[in-house]
């Protein structure tokens, strides 16, 4: 009998698709990669594809386990094969290689915002790392989901693509039951191949006729940094550390001001007061960033207090503002006694 449970779990472990080893692989390399903060051209190369298919790819395994589906729709007649035969007007039924990778990367692009949705209602704000990690949780459990149902499925209407028989899944992409299925189903694949690597091109090639300077303000939870994760309210001469970070796109070093100060407005936006509280200089290599901490303590109160970094490319004019800034970034305090 013992003999008998272990043949059977090896047998079921074999039985695993080819592309369950392959989504599980893709969900470790996505969380390796962030976690381990590559640059930021490789991060994005690797990421980029894995996330317009990976997710989307998932909950289909789950949703449509069988190469085959037979369920009536609701005016009694069998649903169209893929959308080339729904066009067509043509009846037997199957998820089509190619219908199937339309419907992962649409389901991918669907995906994404609730997750992120998911991951800050949990977490109470977004990083890298949180939101890579409920992705890789969803993908996880997607893929379990998809497996068991799969292997619940008789094996010749099981879905189970094969590395082995990649060459035959490739044909049967793009093969039709006639000419004009065949022709759309190519033309799609074709087109989106081309948008994923095109979109995955322009966000990993930098423009060389673009240069420019941003900036970030970051707080800290757990000793991680946060974007934007600085309080709302403070009480005068209480600090708080606030990360600055400036980044460098020009294909040169530049010589970096950042001018902070404390502003007070009135209702109409006009600044009734302000402070310079601090000036911080540094040289920047191309495409390289600047981060400094620094000690941030009100001087005056208010409810309508900013703290603004003004950045300049070279030495600031006599009276810096963010009109003649090449760059800024502030938050909005709620400052008491």
């Amino acid at each position: 009998m013992p003999q008998c449970s272990i043949w059977s779990n090896q047998q079921m472990i074999q039985d695993i698709p080819d592309d369950v080893w392959a989504s599980l692989a893709a969900a470790v390399v996505l969380v390796t990669v962030v976690i381990l903060e590559l640059e930021s051209s490789i991060r994005v190369a690797i990421v980029l594809p894995i996330l317009l298919f990976l997710p989307g790819y998932a909950l289909m395994t789950a949703l449509f386990p069988e190469k085959r589906i037979n369920v009536p729709n609701a005016i009694g007649r069998r649903a169209p094969q893929n959308l080339t035969t729904f066009l067509l007007g043509e009846d037997p039924i199957r998820l089509s290689p190619t219908i199937r990778f339309v419907l992962a990367v649409g389901g991918s692009v669907a995906l994404l915002p609730l997750l992120g949705l998911l991951t800050s209602a949990v977490t109470g704000t977004i990083t890298a790392k949180t939101a890579v990690v409920t992705l890789a949780l969803f993908i996880f459990v997607a893929t379990a989901v998809g497996t068991v149902r799969r292997l619940q499925t008789p094996i010749d209407d099981r879905y189970a693509p094969s590395f082995a028989g990649k060459v035959s899944l490739i044909k049967a992409s793009v093969s039709g039951q006639t000419r004009w299925e065949s022709i759309l189903n190519t033309t799609l694949g074709i087109s989106l191949l081309v948008a994923v690597f095109t979109t995955g091109f322009v966000l990993t090639v930098p423009n060389d006729g673009e240069s420019y300077s941003t900036a970030a303000l970051y707080g800290t939870d757990d000793d991680e940094l946060v974007l934007g994760n600085l309080p709302d309210e403070m009480t005068r001469e209480q600090t708080e550390e606030v990360i600055f970070v400036v980044n460098n796109h020009h294909d040169q070093s530049v010589d970096y001001t950042v001018v902070v100060k404390l502003q007070r407005q009135n209702s109409d936006g006009t600044v009734i007061d302000e402070q310079r509280l601090d000036t911080f200089n540094k040289t920047i290599a191309a495409d390289q960033r600047w981060r400094h901490s620094h000690g941030l303590s009100p001087t005056f109160v208010g409810e309508r207090v900013r703290v603004i970094y003004l950045v300049y490319e070279g030495k600031p004019p006599e009276t810096p503002t963010r009109s003649n800034a090449d760059a800024d970034v502030y938050h909005w305090l709620t400052v008491t006694e």
